[in-house]
């Protein structure tokens, strides 16, 4: 398993944080609530978005979207409570699996491994 770096553990914490808030908002609770949400969730997902550019496209674009429903800026009014709670769930899960996800390991560095175990023996 590659080495974590502390930059890839705050990504990791603010996505469970994200989806932690996201699996919360299918409550009854305070205006004010939605607001911090739309703002929290915009700016994880850009953060998101930017540190996966050229990694992976599949959550560059799902990030993409997710701050563009999620913006607080030009909000996305869905006026049913259970399109927005299907798009909590959704969007929650999808920060987890950015934060579980395990990277795949090329060829060269399995075999570089090998290499180096190979000398220190």
């Amino acid at each position: 398993m590659p080495p974590t770096t502390i930059k890839s553990k705050i990504f990791n914490i603010l996505s469970i944080v994200c989806a932690c808030h996201l699996f919360f908002a299918g409550l009854n609770l305070p205006e004010v609530f939605y607001a911090y949400l739309r703002v929290i969730v915009t700016c994880v997902a850009l953060l998101t978005m930017m540190n996966n550019i050229g990694k992976n496209r599949f959550f560059v674009i799902s990030f993409g979207l997710v701050a563009v429903v999620f913006n607080p800026i030009f909000p996305l009014y869905l006026y049913d409570k259970a399109v927005w709670v299907l798009l909590d769930i959704l969007t929650a899960l999808l920060f987890l699996y950015e934060a579980y996800e395990i990277p795949e390991v090329s060829a060269t560095a399995v075999k570089t491994r090998k290499r180096r175990r190979r000398l220190f023996r």
